[in-house]
Parts: C-alpha cells; sequence; structure tokens
C-alpha cells in the first residue's frame, strides 16, 4: 500500500469531519490507527459538542472503500487531558476546504 493511497483516505476523511465541526473551534485528531488490510482509520476527534457543550472525545471509523465514516460513540474528556492538547496540534481540516 503507497503513502500516497493513505494521505488520499486522510483526505477524504478530513472532508467529512470538516462538515461535522465548527471551524473557529479548536478540535484535535487523536489516536489516529490505519488499517491497511480493511481499508480504514479509527480515530477520536477531541472537540467541545455543542449540543451538550462538554468536551468529549468521539470515536470514529472511516471506511475508504466505500467513503463512509461511521461514529462509534463518545466519552467525556477530563480537564486534565485537555490541558495536554496543544493548539500547535489542533485538527485543521477547514484550512483545505475549497472556498
Amino acid at each position: 500500500m503507497s503513502a500516497d493511497r493513505v494521505q488520499a483516505w486522510r483526505a477524504a476523511r478530513d472532508h467529512k469531519v470538516a462538515v461535522m465541526l465548527d471551524p473557529h473551534a479548536p478540535a484535535w485528531l487523536v489516536n489516529e490507527q490505519v488499517d491497511v488490510e480493511k481499508g480504514e482509520i479509527q480515530f477520536d476527534i477531541v472537540h467541545r459538542w455543542p449540543l451538550t457543550g462538554q468536551w468529549e472525545r468521539r470515536h470514529f471509523t472511516y471506511d475508504a472503500e466505500v467513503d463512509v465514516l461511521h461514529f462509534r460513540g463518545s466519552s467525556p474528556v477530563s480537564s486534565a487531558e485537555l490541558a495536554r492538547l496543544k493548539s500547535t496540534e489542533r485538527f485543521r481540516a477547514h484550512e483545505h476546504e475549497p472556498l
């Protein structure tokens, strides 16, 4: 599997995730695992969910073969965990979106 193909999967995944997030609110992509054999990427997004106003870790699987993002649940994020996230490591998919 070429690195270019995995990068294409990430770009397609990021496009789908960007639609769900406020481009002005901080979010982090964490715990990414690429499974080349299954053609999928498992990952978590940490962000403040607008419906609850709480910081959450939302679990997803991106199926590259069918270009589908699957939501796998969420869990709360502690203030200690949030403090460890660096602003320089924020998820910035919106910066690559066409105008």
